[in-house]
């Protein structure tokens, strides 16, 4: 049996073997995307921004995008040492890119070598090799913009998950335990007050 990892992503689960196949397990793995992925041949990861869309590493350094069901080489420009979601990644400096224009303004302010960056729609948030973290919104076809109580509330973070559902955002924070003075939920304006007290 070869050896898996688990991938835990917006909106899709996977498993990546060793053996250069990813499973997707969760939500659906009957969706055309879920297909398109589990046909791609040595691949060592993935990164999804929701289920229809994702973007392969392949062993070599190359990555296959995946949208609607349709598989094709990316044009990166680079070779990949780490995929952080559909069409973003990591040089194997350590430096973010990303092959669409979306996430491009962002890239710029993250540190090389991030510990965590996420990206999807109107939403982009890093955690950089310090524990700076970035997050950013934009509205429609409007500027992307920094999102500074978020910035605040959430320095040296060490790991995030952003859900989206509704009207309603979540985000699941690691911190570092003295930097607040309890655990559980939290709102955001809550948050930045204790944060600024310690």
């Amino acid at each position: 049996m070869p050896r898996a990892s688990l991938i835990i992503a917006s909106g899709i689960c996977a498993v990546s073997r060793s053996d250069g196949k990813l499973d997707v397990i969760w939500p659906r793995d009957d969706i055309a995307n879920s297909v398109a992925i589990e046909k791609v041949a040595d691949a060592v990861g993935t990164g999804f921004s929701g289920a229809a869309f994702a973007s392969v590493l392949i062993k070599d350094g190359t990555v296959i995008d995946c949208s609607g069901g349709k598989a094709s080489q990316a044009g990166t420009g680079d070779l990949i040492a780490k995929v952080h979601g559909f069409r973003l990644g990591e040089t194997k400096q350590g430096e973010l890119t990303g092959w669409s224009s979306g996430v491009k303004p962002m890239l710029k302010d993250v540190d090389d070598n991030p510990r965590q960056v996420f990206s999807e729609n109107n939403t982009f948030a890093a955690i950089g090799e310090e524990g700076a973290f970035f997050p950013y919104r934009k509205e429609d076809n409007g500027p992307w913009t920094e999102v500074r109580e978020v910035k605040e509330a959430l320095a040296n973070a060490n790991s995030f998950a952003w859900f989206q559902g509704g009207w309603q955002e979540w985000l699941v924070v690691v911190l570092p335990a003295d930097s607040v003075s309890r655990s559980g939920v939290w709102t955001l304006d809550a948050l930045a007050a204790d944060r600024k007290t310690r």
